[in-house]
């Protein structure tokens, strides 16, 4: 499939697309002659409280069986969601039944 799509990821742009400034901090060099930089991403947690119990709450649907079991189902060409991508039951089986 790699020849095929075409994948430009934030690293890939990095790592193959970007200039290094005098400080060392990579960046794009546009057609207008600006430079665009990248900036760090720093992930932060945020912490919310639910129910679980409670229907009402809309964070806690998000944790029922009939959502986990949707999210299980779902296709994707590369990734799978659900956990069922990662537990496999009999590997031994599973690789047999993958071979023609």
């Amino acid at each position: 499939m790699r020849l095929f799509l075409i994948r430009r990821t934030r690293s890939f742009i990095k790592n193959n697309y970007t200039e290094i400034d005098e400080t060392g901090k990579p960046y794009l060099l546009l057609t207008d002659g600006s430079r665009q930089n990248f900036p760090e991403r720093i992930p932060k947690r945020v912490v919310f409280g639910f129910k679980r119990k409670n229907k009402n709450d809309q964070y806690a649907k998000l944790y029922s069986n009939d959502i986990i079991d949707q999210i299980d189902k779902m296709r994707f060409p590369r990734y799978g969601l659900g956990q069922s991508n990662y537990l496999k039951d009999d590997p031994e089986v599973q690789l047999r039944n993958s071979n023609p």
